[in-house]
């Protein structure tokens, strides 16, 4: 059918739902004068079509011609589909006009009428008129929520539009015609798809979303779905489940990443589907080929899309010329990894969480990783080149010790976060996992697991560890073979689990001993700094530091005790002031001064940066 038709329908039903209380009551009386009008006109009566424009020849239009050779079964004339439909709505247009009180609700009038044929016809009416029935539902729903979706400009409008342009690719108007399965399917996506973006929209009401994204969005998107979709029952019922769980989130994300920025998934380097729809469409058939339940829940394949476009907008270059094969390259690729990482680590890892540190990895690939990403076969191993040697490395952590603050690491928002900040270092230093074994991801991650599994007494916050490993993981990075591998057997002997572990004990013990009425500092804020300045100050003499662990213990309990007995006179404050004052010191040199009121003093009174 003519997208003419359609958009005409539509727009007349947005009108009456879209107006507000004064202007829907003219409205309304202005549709009582028309109907009687319109009615006059039966959805079967062909004969009073075929009179009004043989009485009035010169109103077929270049555009009606086609129409007009079809409906008169003209010899030689293709046969258009929805001809009488197309033909009846001009007239009912014409006739409006006619009415000079009513000459601008015309095309309004129109399209009402077609709505009221295809609702009140006695006669089955085909899928393209459901599925325009459907969009005017949908739509009149949102626009009694929220009217000003559809107001002057209203980019609900614009959606609503596009959508009804493409319906009829998805779909045949033979009302004749079997209702297949494909027919089905495209009513329910559409629907789907026009409730989620609308949702979207009502989210980002400031959005300036141009009419050809949106166009480009709907026809690379929605009808090449319906096309693909399979002939078997069987398959058709797991197609539609994933569908029915996938498309909306999906959908609302597509029309957020469009709302936000569509010069970056919309370029001209892309042609003329974009990037957005046919990852968009090539996402939502691997996922439903795969099976959502075989590998991911509904929140882990929502994560992963997001991920996916994020890592496109990252890195469009990958995509510039085929969209359509990149993308299905890509997320063939990325599904894949993904079963191969879960069928891994899950246990102990469930596979939600999989899905959503793999989300994370995409992410941070696309943003921090570019080195890791092979422009020849980017798709390749994205997930597991990277993922996985972390998760090894925190499920070996986990398994070894299960005590203090090591508790807290086995929620998955806490994973999340952990994971999340050694996938980002990790791809920014791809090195970090090309060494052998990926000894410096293991042995950083055992190092800072086994501070937090001393941390009995949880003197730390879970922010306050998560800062602690993004300082670890930055100075591993810069440091290679420093903190982690002067020495030492493995990782329980690296300086950098040496420094850690030992300030947590100082804390600990001091903690017990005292408490916090007792004047202890070394806890919370003060402990996290303690660990920074350590672990910074070391890098940089890690021979020199791994001699001398047992003076810079000592100098965590001088400072501790110290402070706990001038407790009226000094605090955190000075505790980490004459910690910064003196590690260097006792890391240099292995001797550790006097630790009393004249060394605090001294210190306090140096510049910044000054030893005392």
């Amino acid at each position: 059918m003519n997208p003419t038709l359609i958009l005409m329908a539509v727009r007349a039903a947005l009108r009456l739902a879209r107006a507000g209380d004064q202007a829907f009551g003219q409205y309304a009386r202005d549709r009582d004068v028309m109907l009687p009008l319109v009615k006059e006109v039966q959805f079967s009566d062909r004969d009073r079509v075929r009179g009004f424009f043989d009485m009035n020849p010169d109103l077929l239009t270049a555009d009606l011609q086609p129409a007009w050779k079809s409906f008169n079964a003209q010899p030689g004339a293709p046969r258009i589909p929805g001809d009488f439909e197309l033909l009846a709505v001009e007239r009912v247009r014409q006739e409006t006009l006619k009415n000079a009180a009513l000459a601008p609700l015309a095309d309004d009038a129109a399209g009402l009428w077609l709505v009221k044929q295809w609702s009140d016809s006695t006669r089955p009416v085909g899928p393209l008129a459901r599925m325009v029935l459907t969009i005017v539902d949908v739509a009149a729903e949102f626009a009694a929520q929220d009217p000003k979706l559809f107001g002057i400009g209203g980019n609900a409008e614009v959606l609503v539009q596009a959508l009804a342009t493409h319906v009829a690719e998805m779909l045949p108007d033979d009302p004749d015609a079997p209702l297949g399965p494909r027919e089905l399917l495209g009513e329910r996506l559409a629907a789907m798809f026009l409730k989620a973006s609308l949702s979207a929209l009502s989210e980002h009401p400031d959005a300036l979303i141009e009419q050809e994204h949106v166009q480009v969005l709907v026809k690379s998107t929605l009808p090449k779905l319906v096309d693909s979709f399979p002939a078997t029952l069987e398959e058709q019922v797991k197609w539609r489940n994933v569908m029915d769980a996938l498309l909306g989130p999906v959908a609302n994300e597509a029309m957020s990443l469009v709302a936000q920025d569509p010069r970056a998934y919309f370029g001209r380097q892309f042609g003329d589907d974009g990037l957005l729809g046919p990852l968009t469409r090539s996402y939502l058939q691997s996922a439903a080929e795969l099976g959502l339940d075989r590998t991911f829940g509904k929140a882990g394949a929502v994560a992963l899309y997001k991920a996916t476009v994020s890592l496109a907008a990252a890195r469009p270059e990958l995509f510039v010329g085929t969209p359509d094969k990149s993308s299905a390259k890509l997320l063939a690729g990325v599904f894949a990894d993904l079963a191969v990482v879960a069928r891994d680590h899950s246990p102990p890892f469930d596979r939600d969480l999989i899905a959503q540190l793999a989300a994370t990895t995409l992410e941070t690939v696309g943003r921090e990783g570019s080195t890791l990403l092979d422009p020849d076969k980017p798709w390749e191993k994205v997930l597991s080149q990277t993922l996985t040697p972390v998760l090894a490395s925190v499920v070996q952590a986990l398994r070894t010790s299960d005590s203090g603050a090591l508790k807290r690491l086995r929620s998955p928002a806490s994973i999340e976060s952990f994971v999340r900040i050694l996938v980002t270092q990790v791809a920014r230093t791809p090195g970090m996992i090309t060494s052998t074994n990926n000894v410096e991801v293991n042995r950083l991650v055992s190092a800072v697991a086994a501070a937090m599994a001393a941390d009995e007494n949880l003197l730390l916050s879970q922010e306050e560890w998560l800062a602690i490993v993004a300082a670890a993981a930055e100075e591993v990075a810069a440091n290679p073979g420093r903190l982690l591998g002067v020495s030492g057997a493995g990782a329980a002997g690296s300086l950098l689990a040496t420094l850690l572990t030992d300030l947590v004990r100082v804390a600990n013990e001091q903690w017990k001993e005292k408490g916090r009425a007792g004047g202890t500092v070394l806890f919370g804020p003060t402990l996290k700094e303690s660990m920074l300045i350590a672990i910074r100050a070391s890098a940089s003499q890690s021979a020199a530091a791994l001699l001398n662990t047992a003076r810079l213990k000592d100098l965590a309990e001088g400072l501790t005790e110290l402070m706990a007995e001038k407790l009226g006179k000094f605090g955190s404050k000075e505790w980490l002031c004459v910690y910064r004052a003196l590690i260097m010191q006792v890391i240099e040199t292995g001797t550790l001064a006097t630790l009393d009121e004249t060394t605090i003093n001294a210190a306090l009174a140096a510049p910044a940066g000054v030893p005392a």
